[in-house]
């Protein structure tokens, strides 16, 4: 009886690692088939082959070691093909940094948590020998492992799901040596100071001589959807080709507090919660004798709230809610706040970031076809509700002095909802696209200007341009109305995120950046980190 019972225990072994290693077999192949190099492919099977066969040498020897071990790396294993088949990378620093906002993913609450839970249940199944000489299984896992160490190598750590990790503790290294370093810094303001924005064209005669002005900041909005052949979005197209639009124009950071106050500030942003104490259009507009104002989506969201109000606008303006705005509620909100602000007879300016179109949320209000796809049906219910707002703000007395700027906070992230909504569109980053930026007011003259791969930097100087407002000032990025042939900071091509990454955007092209060149601007860059925490009079 006891024998039978040890061969039992034995088969149900053999069983549970046959279905612990077929899961990530699985999962691998499914974070796969969302991508388009076999590279991630070839460097996952690598490392789930060491994984299997480091896992058998300690489980001959030391059973509940090799339990342990198998049960670690195969987490750890998992974890990297989910994170991957979800968001198009392995783990990233941005990734972490933005654990803070984990809350806003809820609209797919119930698939990340499914995933959690197989990921941690299949992972630490106990695992038994494989019926191979132990000198076969040595062998293969020292030629897998050098084959695995050369692919790495040669290739980075990229495609690969352990290696990641160790890339992700040299970037926080980096990161917390930067921190040092740019605490050590002086105040290196003067470097970036200018008296005035350059300017590249005149105001337009029509204009009044202080228009209100509303920047909407659409979450998360690259050029192509509003592209896309599906007509997904007609009413910011139709805007578009009535408006001064600017083409080829890309996203300088990413995610939304780094996008929102780096744009504001013409500026980059270290930390997600970093003060800027340099100028900005709020405060410009402020001492020009604009109200200024922010109209906050999300008002339970205490990070966020805190965030805006530290940005320097006369006020913050929010709505109770359960969660957030949806685009309906927001454009609603910010139409009442626009005419109650116009009613007290002063110029002002009001920013709003418009929240639905968030990473795996779906539309409570307008449905794109049969409703089935909820990646369409954000951006759908999204322009519907831009639409719907412009016909208000058209037929109301906002239209005779009012401009409306349209943009984003930074490009659509690049996870496997919007691979799966849009197959045919080519992205090359998962955080860098172009974005739409346009100004109109009733009666402009639609212009098409193109920003040449130029960047978000340059939001800011192109308004205060349009304008004909200048002020001493800091800004890294220049106006789009000045001639692509002149001088022009090279951070207006630079996208910047974490410090860790910088890639260029020059000719509207995303590409790689010189050694020497990224070096300098990283050390630039850096030096405007020490600037904008520099507290000022």
């Amino acid at each position: 009886m006891k024998r039978e019972k040890k061969t039992l225990s034995m088969k149900t072994r053999r069983i549970l690692t046959l279905v612990k290693y077929l899961f990530a077999l699985g999962v691998t192949v499914f974070a796969f088939t969302g991508m388009d190099s076999k590279k991630y492919l070839f460097g996952s099977l690598l490392e789930l082959a060491v994984i299997v066969l480091l896992s058998d040498l300690f489980a001959r020897r030391w059973p509940k070691a090799g339990n342990i071990i198998s049960s670690i790396l195969t987490l750890l294993y998992n974890t990297q093909q989910f994170i991957l088949y979800f968001g198009s990378t392995y783990l990233t620093m941005i990734m972490l940094t933005n654990i803070s906002s984990a809350e806003d993913l809820g609209g797919r609450a119930f698939e990340y948590i499914l995933a959690i839970v197989l990921v941690i249940v299949l992972s630490c199944l106990p695992v038994c020998p494989i019926r191979l000489k132990r000198i076969y299984v040595y062998n293969a896992l020292i030629g897998i492992m050098i084959v695995d160490l050369g692919f790495t190598m040669t290739l980075g750590s990229s495609y690969s799901p352990l290696y990641g990790y160790a890339n992700v503790a040299v970037q926080a290294k980096e990161q917390h040596d930067r921190e040092v370093y740019i605490n050590s810094l002086p105040d290196t303001a003067e470097q970036f100071y200018s008296d005035s924005v350059e300017s590249g064209i005149d105001k337009p005669a029509d204009l009044p001589e202080q228009p209100n002005v509303i920047l909407i900041m659409t979450e998360g909005l690259s050029q192509s959807i509003v592209e896309d052949e599906r007509n997904l979005m007609p009413n910011v197209r139709s805007y578009e080709d009535q408006s001064v639009d600017f083409e080829s124009y890309f996203n300088h950071t990413a995610a939304t507090y780094r996008g929102i106050i780096g744009q504001l500030f013409s500026g980059y942003q270290n930390n997600n919660l970093d003060q800027n104490h340099l100028v900005s259009i709020q405060s410009i507009m402020k001492d020009q004798g604009y109200y200024t104002s922010f109209i906050n989506t999300e008002m339970n969201n205490v990070q966020f709230t805190g965030y805006l109000n530290d940005l320097g606008f006369d006020d913050v303006i929010g709505k109770d809610s359960d969660s957030y705005l949806t685009d309906k509620e927001a454009y609603d909100l910010l139409l009442e706040t626009a005419e109650e602000q116009s009613s007290k007879g002063q110029p002002f300016f009001t920013t709003i970031y418009t929240f639905n179109t968030h990473v795996s949320l779906d539309s409570d209000d307008e449905k794109y076809g049969d409703g089935s796809e909820a990646e369409l049906n954000k951006f759908y219910n999204c322009d519907y509700q831009f639409g719907r707002f412009m016909d208000a703000f058209n037929n109301s007395d906002l239209a005779d002095n009012t401009i409306i700027v349209f943009t984003a906070d930074h490009c659509t992230y690049l996870d496997d909802a919007f691979r799966s909504a849009f197959p045919d569109t080519a992205r090359v980053h998962s955080f860098l696209d172009r974005i739409p930026f346009f100004i109109y007011y009733k009666g402009v003259t639609p212009q098409k200007i193109s920003a040449d791969g130029r960047n978000s930097l340059c939001m800011v100087p192109t308004i205060l341009d349009y304008l004909d407002i200048s002020a001493p000032n800091y800004f890294l990025g220049n106006s789009l109305f000045i001639n692509i042939n002149n001088d022009f900071s090279p951070y207006d091509l630079v996208f910047n995120i974490d410090n860790t990454e910088r890639v260029s955007t020059k000719d509207a092209i995303i590409q790689g950046m010189d050694s020497s060149v990224d070096s300098e601007v990283e050390k630039n860059i850096n030096n405007y980190y020490a600037a904008a925490q520099q507290e000022r009079k």
